[in-house]
């Protein structure tokens, strides 16, 4: 669906009914749709619950972005922000997460961002958890390495 150019505005319906939430996630599926829809795992909880918990424990330690509908419609009209949503995908029989998709302004999928990339991004956007992030710096001085950690 990312594909399509203005797909968001579909979601229109979900914004104007006052008796649905703005605060479900937005999440890219790396694959055919008919794979997520079909998906029965014997050892993972229901898939709507499963899913929420990964996304929401990928966010704490800064892997992926909790974008909500209301947030994704903020980012899409906000000249200044990159709209951003978590990405996921099934490898085998179990889904995983994998990282952050980046949209284009029309909320087309532009790029996808690994574990450590997402770290950055939420360095960039000042959003890391304190703790959350650590960081490995390779310095050489005078012919000599060292290695620091940050955290």
């Amino acid at each position: 669906m990312l594909q399509y150019k203005d797909w968001f505005k579909v979601l229109d319906v979900m914004f104007r009914d006052p008796r649905n939430t703005i605060t479900d996630r937005i999440i890219a599926f790396d694959g055919p749709m008919a794979d997520i829809f079909n998906f029965q795992a014997k050892d993972q909880p229901p898939l709507p619950l499963f899913i929420k918990a990964i996304v929401d424990s990928g966010s704490k330690s800064s892997a992926t972005v909790k974008t909500t509908a209301q947030e994704l419609h903020r980012q899409l009209y906000d000249r200044a922000m990159t709209p951003s949503i978590s990405e996921i995908k099934i490898e085998n029989n179990k889904i995983m997460l994998k990282g952050t998709t980046l949209l284009s302004r029309k909320g087309e999928y532009k790029t996808s961002l690994t574990y450590q990339e997402t770290s950055l991004l939420h360095i960039l956007k000042n959003e890391a958890e304190p703790g959350s992030v650590s960081l490995f710096l390779l310095m050489i001085y005078n012919n000599h390495c060292h290695l620091t950690s940050t955290k």
